[in-house]
C-alpha cells in the first residue's frame, strides 16, 4: 500500500532537535516514520532556513555558529525527506493564502504543499486545518 505524501512542518524538526518536554516524543515518532519511508515526505527548502534560525534563537546562539547551523541542516537532510525548492510561483500562491489570513511562513509551506501533491500535513499548528488533513 503506498501512503499519502506528507508535507512535514518546521516544527516537527524543532521539537525532535531540541527534545522538547511536550513534544518532542511524539517528533520523534514522526521522524522515524521518515526516515522508515522518505519518499512519502516532503518538505520545504524554507524549513532548512527555519530550522537553525529557531535553533539559533533557543539556544541564545546566531547563524555565525558552522556547529549549530551545520547540525541542524544535516539533521533534517539526513532523514531522507525530500526537500522541495521554492519556486516563484509558490510565492505568488502563498500571497494568495496570506490573503486568507495566513502568516507568509506558513503560506510558504503551504504552497509547497499543494504543489507536490500533499494531502496532509504533519504539524501541530492548527492553522494548516483550513486547507489540509493536519496530522500530528
Amino acid at each position: 500500500m503506498v501512503e499519502e505524501r506528507s508535507y512535514v512542518d518546521v516544527n516537527v524538526f524543532v521539537y525532535w532537535l531540541t527534545a522538547d518536554p511536550k513534544f518532542g516524543e511524539r517528533a520523534l515518532r514522526w521522524i522515524e516514520r521518515i526516515e522508515e519511508d522518505p519518499r512519502s515526505y516532503v518538505t520545504s527548502a524554507l524549513t532548512l532556513w527555519e530550522v537553525p534560525v529557531i535553533l539559533a534563537g533557543v539556544r541564545g546562539s546566531t547563524l555565525r555558529d558552522p556547529d549549530l547551523v551545520g547540525r541542524a541542516v544535516r539533521a533534517v537532510v539526513e532523514t531522507g525527506v525530500t526537500v522541495l525548492e521554492l519556486r516563484r510561483e509558490d510565492y505568488l500562491t502563498a500571497l494568495e493564502f496570506v490573503r486568507q489570513g495566513v502568516d507568509l511562513e506558513d503560506a510558504l509551506h503551504l504552497a509547497s504543499a499543494h504543489r507536490s501533491g500533499c494531502g496532509r500535513v504533519v504539524s501541530n499548528d492548527r492553522d494548516f486545518e483550513r486547507f489540509l488533513k493536519r496530522v500530528f
